[in-house]
């Protein structure tokens, strides 16, 4: 890209310390992490430490319970980031985490079909790899995916009456 606006540079996404570095040579105002979800808690960490607001695709990865991994819940997507929500306040700084395929990537997928590609979309269903189950009621279709004590509402398609299918993400607890 040329504008003066955007840089880019090559760093190990793996290395803390490399990672610290650029953002201090760089002094962004956000840093936008598009990167594998296995460098999510280093660029994390050295945005916290740099005081750097951050934005990423992903999040911080599950694991399974170490002991009873077919009974217990582990560690959550996203547990990691969000047990570290004090020292972002603190500092007066923001993370947005998750914010990347569904919605987010998706959404630009969809956009760019629907304006380059397809003369006419009639529905567009995005499923992630997770242990979905499909709900039907009346004039709606609801796709959840539960883990643990939380589910998470991925759509909700509601045929409404100017023709069109609405799309509404939401969490439930």
């Amino acid at each position: 890209v040329k504008d003066p606006r955007f840089s880019a540079a090559q760093v190990n996404a793996a290395e803390l310390e490399d990672l610290r570095e650029l953002i201090r040579k760089v002094d962004p105002d956000v840093v936008i992490n598009a990167v594998d979800p296995r460098f999510v808690m280093p660029i994390f960490l050295a945005c916290e430490i740099e005081n750097t607001n951050y934005i990423d695709m992903a999040m911080s990865l599950s694991r399974p319970h170490p002991h009873y991994p077919h009974r217990e819940t582990g560690v959550k997507l996203g547990d990691e980031q969000f047990a570290r929500d004090w020292n972002w306040e603190e500092r007066k700084i923001y993370a947005l985490v998750g914010m990347g395929v569904e919605p987010g990537m998706s959404d630009i997928f969809a956009k760019y079909a629907n304006d380059e590609l397809f003369s006419r979309i009639d529905s567009i269903t995005v499923l992630d790899g997770s242990n979905l189950s499909v709900v039907r009621e009346a004039n709606s279709t609801l796709l959840v995916s539960r883990s643990g004590k939380r589910s998470t509402l991925i759509a909700i398609d509601i045929a409404s009456k100017d023709g069109l299918v609405h799309i509404v993400d939401a969490v439930l607890n």
